[in-house]
């Protein structure tokens, strides 16, 4: 999964005058050069990061690991935009998937001067990723192969510092959470409270509030609170926290923050078999420092 960090901007062209020249009596005075006009801003942008463990919405996608990440945005002076991102993740995530790939596109405008609207669509989606149970509650779905691949169309405000938006679920099921993968799927203590048939997780949302404030030059204090709903799976809702400070130097971002949910940690957990055999449990919504350093170019 993924909360995903997608970077969107306005781009604008850039002019410049250039100087005339001037006479004075029967003397005339050359002109001074003009100033060479600015290039227009590029209207694609590219960006690149390393981070210390890759958190979307809150729970770890790398097994509290390190991840590479990168993605390409066009944006055009009307407001539409498209875009691509990719990070690694760990494979314990979803089966067989060692990537999330991120399509997105939309239209961003502002109505009211210092009020931005974005309203879009998004694919998360994880090449070669894919689970097939060969058991299950419900016979129908035995066998049934299942993806983690989830479209969701989004709606976004921001005001100077602050920003809101809500995704929410429209494909069948949200990062592979159904019927098909829960029908024989328990909690950490073995318990299994799902006993419905063909149920799908599509119209799960989530909210994203978050406010960022430059506290000293080029040192930004973010926060953020967000909240995961995953339709007809409540043990699965949850609430994620954030807090980081990020420092623009050397044309680079670097950044510091502290991540934390309320996910319930007997269900959202990554599995890693172990040297002897037996599998290990990773809590992936605890608690947790993510640094990071990215260059946008």
């Amino acid at each position: 999964m993924k909360n995903i960090h997608i970077p969107f901007a306005f781009l604008a062209t850039v002019g410049a005058s250039a100087l005339l020249a001037s006479t004075s009596g029967l003397a005339q005075t050359a002109a001074p050069a003009a100033e060479p006009a600015a290039a227009p801003a590029s209207p694609v942008t590219g960006n690149f990061s390393l981070v210390s463990d890759y958190r979307f919405r809150g729970l770890s996608q790398t097994g509290k690991k390190p991840a590479v990440q990168g993605g390409l945005d066009y944006a055009h002076e009307s407001g539409f935009y498209l875009g691509t991102w990719a990070s690694s993740i760990s494979a314990n995530q979803y089966p067989n998937a060692t990537m999330e790939w991120d399509l997105y596109g939309g239209y961003k405008f502002e109505p009211v001067k210092d009020v931005g609207i974005d309203l879009g669509l998004i694919h998360i989606y994880y090449p070669g990723g894919k689970s097939t149970p060969t058991t299950t509650t419900f016979a129908s779905r035995a066998g049934t192969t299942t993806y983690p691949n989830t479209t969701e169309i989004y709606g976004g405000v921001t005001y100077k510092w602050f920003s809101a938006k809500y995704n929410r679920t429209i494909s069948s099921s949200l990062f592979g959470l159904d019927s098909g993968t829960l029908g024989t799927l328990a909690d950490i203590n073995g318990n299994n409270p799902y006993n419905t048939p063909n149920t799908t997780t599509r119209g799960s949302g989530y909210l994203d509030l978050a406010a960022n404030f430059e506290v000293a030059d080029k040192l930004t204090l973010g926060l953020h609170v967000g909240h995961q709903s995953v339709k007809n799976y409540s043990n699965f809702s949850y609430t994620d926290y954030k807090v980081g400070l990020t420092k623009e130097y050397a044309g680079f971002s670097f950044g510091a923050a502290v991540v934390s949910t309320n996910a319930k940690s007997e269900w959202w957990y990554a599995q890693t078999p172990d040297q002897v055999g037996t599998t290990s449990r990773t809590k992936i919504g605890e608690a947790g420092l993510v640094l990071s350093i990215a260059k946008t170019f």
